[in-house]
């Protein structure tokens, strides 16, 4: 299958990728830049609790809004998620080095460290 992805915004003011028009990676951005997606996103990959990659606002809104959105996150993620009021059944946990087949999606979490002094050797 031949993958077509947009990139809505990349770099210190937000992250957000889109996928074949129904996976987003990362809701790093205001609400006004999703929007114009949000109807086709079927599942969202949240990478890591960084502000430029989690909108917690836009997080928000986007649930609200569709509430059988699936979110996909690892499980270092949970307790930020719950400590922005965001809960919900349709949040599942990946495990990193874990393939999870999504039909569509293969996905494999990896631990990618930003901070070379993070890295596992």
């Amino acid at each position: 299958m031949h993958q077509i992805y947009k990139i809505v915004g990349t770099g210190s003011s937000g992250n957000c990728y889109i996928y074949n028009k129904d996976l987003m990676i990362d809701i790093g951005l205001p609400w006004k830049k999703i929007e114009p997606y949000y109807k086709d996103i079927k599942l969202l990959l949240l990478t890591h609790q960084h502000g430029d990659h989690i909108n917690i606002s836009s997080l928000k809104k986007f649930i609200f809004e569709r509430p059988s959105l699936i979110i996909l996150c690892c499980d270092f993620l949970i307790d930020f998620l719950k400590e922005n009021g965001i809960y919900g059944k349709n949040i599942y946990i990946l495990h990193i080095d874990k393939q999870y087949d999504l039909g569509k999606y293969l996905i494999t979490p990896v631990y990618a460290p930003h901070d070379v002094r993070q890295l596992r050797i």
